[in-house]
């Protein structure tokens, strides 16, 4: 078990009326586990938070009127993952690496 803090921040400055939807929030998966978070938006305005993919992300929405527009986005997770051990993993070619694999990467 892993225990993470994360932390998001963005600042825009918004010329006309806009609509976001921001993707910072943990996921909620069988091994990843929120413990707490934070979102905090200046100035404030109504949001909510929307699922979307298979249900373990979700987004920010919001519509923001011209001006600055802070978003502040925190979280302390757990992760339990499975690590195999190296001899049953096989190593591919970058460009044989599945697509839906590749989010994972970072």
């Amino acid at each position: 078990m892993t225990d993470v803090r994360l932390a998001a921040r963005h600042s825009y400055y918004v010329h006309s009326p806009t609509s976001f939807a921001f993707s910072v929030v943990a996921a909620r998966t069988p091994y990843q586990r929120v413990i707490s978070e934070s979102i905090r938006i200046e100035p404030t305005v109504e949001w909510s938070l929307v699922p979307y993919g298979e249900g373990t992300h979700q987004l920010i929405r919001l519509m923001a009127d011209p001006g600055v527009l802070h978003l502040s986005y925190e979280a302390a997770i757990t992760v339990e993952g499975f690590t195999a051990p190296g001899h049953e993993l096989d190593e591919v070619p970058f460009n044989e690496i599945p697509a839906d694999v590749l989010p994972y990467l970072n």
